[in-house]
């Protein structure tokens, strides 16, 4: 996190002394980039709320790609070369101050990809055992949720959490969705909402409280 915010903060630092040095018909141009920049940004951070494992992967291929490039020179076109002569030619300083700055980028987004995907598959496991807990020790539930689930979580059969409550008929736990802001009407892979699920089993309050929670 810090590493990341001191490189932003010397890319920022560039782009600022290159802004005020340039010459004035190229400011559309640059203001252009900047604003593509911050849309792709925007893009990519919501990326990585819906599907870290996904974000992961781009930043691995992208840190890959950018690695190759920045030590591309020292390979002299050598396709034999291995690692170790690599790094021993970065290591006698035939690599650009600019390049190492790139390498190190490189290897600083590839850990954090690698880091992404970890967490992803944390999160998820953690959100199997909440919705298996969530029909047997509410406690411990309430333990996962704090530390971190997937509110968007399906089961094998597309069911969510609150699938499993309109089943399991638990207004116990229809309440604690509702407080943990976990109660959505989102369709299973059969094309039903909860309310819709809780009308075929006539399940008539339980479809009662969900549409009354949704209608606020």
């Amino acid at each position: 996190m810090i590493i990341g915010l001191v490189i932003s903060v010397f890319i920022l630092i560039g782009v600022i002394i290159r802004f005020f040095s340039m010459n004035y018909e190229h400011v559309s141009f640059y203001i252009t980039g900047i604003v593509i920049i911050l849309g792709l940004g925007y893009l990519f951070f919501s990326l990585k709320k819906k599907n870290r494992k996904i974000y992961g992967i781009i930043e691995i291929l992208f840190s890959i790609s950018s690695a190759y490039n920045s030590i591309g020179d020292l390979l002299k076109n050598d396709k034999a070369a291995t690692i170790k002569i690599v790094i021993g030619r970065i290591l006698n300083g035939e690599l650009s101050g600019l390049k190492a700055l790139q390498l190190f980028t490189a290897v600083y987004i590839f850990i954090r990809g690698l880091d992404n995907i970890s967490e992803y598959n944390k999160v998820k496991k953690r959100s199997r055992a909440f919705y298996d807990f969530l029909s047997k020790d509410l406690s411990k539930a309430e333990i996962l949720f704090h530390i971190g689930v997937d509110k968007s979580f399906r089961n094998s059969e597309g069911n969510s959490y609150s699938h499993m409550a309109v089943i399991n008929r638990d207004l116990n736990l229809i309440e604690f969705l509702k407080e943990k802001k976990l109660l959505s009407n989102q369709k299973n892979s059969k094309k039903q909402t909860p309310i819709q699920l809780a009308q075929a089993l006539g399940y008539m309050d339980i479809a009662a409280i969900i549409e009354k929670h949704d209608s606020k």
